[in-house]
């Protein structure tokens, strides 16, 4: 079925999904200061604990946070800029879609999405925002590719955290080299996808690693990939 887009439209004129209070953060990159709209940690966290309570089973909101692989990720797109200016861009669990953010100065129109509706939701914040009238968002489940959305780069911002997905995430990447698009996957050094990271570096182009601080100082060192089909 065809890919359903969310063209740009402000918050005050749709009905979102997500309802929770919501902070801003700002991510100072050395071109500008990307604000992002961020749920809060507090709400979240009490609504997960109220639906545990309640017998259901919730999936855990990791999407709710800015993660460092998503830092890493705008950083290395501010520092290549040909990645993104003027092209077609699409960002797949994205989360709260920072590196999308960042890029959709530059683009010529970006699809930032994720599986989950909320997200999505949050996003669509950020770019109202940012006054971001080329950043679109949509729902999607990348185990499904059955979407007819055709661009030039896609982004992968930490994907590869769950063993039983990477097949599923092996195929999605070799979908898009197939049709000669280009990748950027950014992902912290994890003991368990190294399975994963071997099977794409066979596409590797480029890979160079970040050192990310969060607001604690700790430090995380992420990987940075460009894959490409030739």
């Amino acid at each position: 079925m065809p890919l359903t887009i969310n063209r740009f439209a402000g918050t005050t004129s749709i009905i979102l999904a997500f309802s929770l209070p919501v902070i801003i953060e700002r991510v100072s990159l050395s071109s500008h200061t990307v604000q992002l709209v961020v749920p809060d940690q507090d709400a979240i966290k009490d609504r997960y604990q109220r639906e545990m309570a309640a017998g259901s089973s919730p999936q855990f909101p990791y999407w709710s946070r800015i993660w460092p692989s998503a830092v890493a990720m705008a950083l290395h797109l501010e520092e290549n800029l040909q990645l993104v200016r003027n092209m077609k861009v699409l960002e797949l669990a994205a989360g709260l879609g920072l590196p999308s953010v960042f890029a959709a100065r530059y683009a010529r129109e970006i699809v930032c999405s994720d599986y989950n509706e909320e997200a999505t939701d949050v996003i669509r914040m950020s770019a109202e925002l940012n006054g971001l009238a080329g950043l679109h968002t949509a729902v999607i489940d990348w185990n499904c590719l059955s979407f007819d959305y055709d661009p030039d780069l896609l982004l992968l911002s930490d994907v590869n955290y769950e063993p039983a997905s990477f097949p599923a995430l092996s195929s999605l990447v070799l979908h898009f080299l197939e049709r000669g698009k280009t990748i950027v996957l950014t992902t912290p050094q994890r003991l368990m996808a190294k399975t994963f990271i071997e099977t794409v570096s066979r596409w590797c182009v480029h890979q160079s690693e970040i050192l990310v601080k969060d607001t604690n100082g700790i430090i995380t060192p992420i990987s940075v990939m460009e894959l490409g089909a030739g």
